[in-house]
């Protein structure tokens, strides 16, 4: 975790909340809403309706976990400093 990249941190979460919450991410990745049928195109959608179920319950994970000041550019941006932080209150 010395470099962390987006991607490798996204990867470990991903982990994390199906371990502790039973998130996986092959279902997110295929849910749907009731209101998919509203949008003209809703196959534009089916990716962000995985990705908003994932930043949800990630934001859940957090907060049960002590982290009041997460946010999304922690994954999208990862600093070394701040993810000790993160995964040390996760494991406590």
């Amino acid at each position: 975790l010395t470099k962390p990249s987006p991607d490798h941190i996204t990867r470990l979460m991903e982990q994390l909340l199906d371990l502790f919450l039973g998130f996986s991410t092959d279902e997110s990745s295929q849910m749907r809403f009731s209101g998919m049928d509203a949008f003209e195109h809703p196959e534009l959608h089916e990716f962000s309706v995985g990705q908003l179920a994932f930043n949800r319950s990630i934001m859940k994970l957090m907060l049960c976990s002590g982290v009041h000041d997460f946010s999304l550019k922690d994954i999208q941006k990862p600093e070394h400093k701040r993810l000790i932080k993160i995964f040390s209150a996760i494991i406590n």
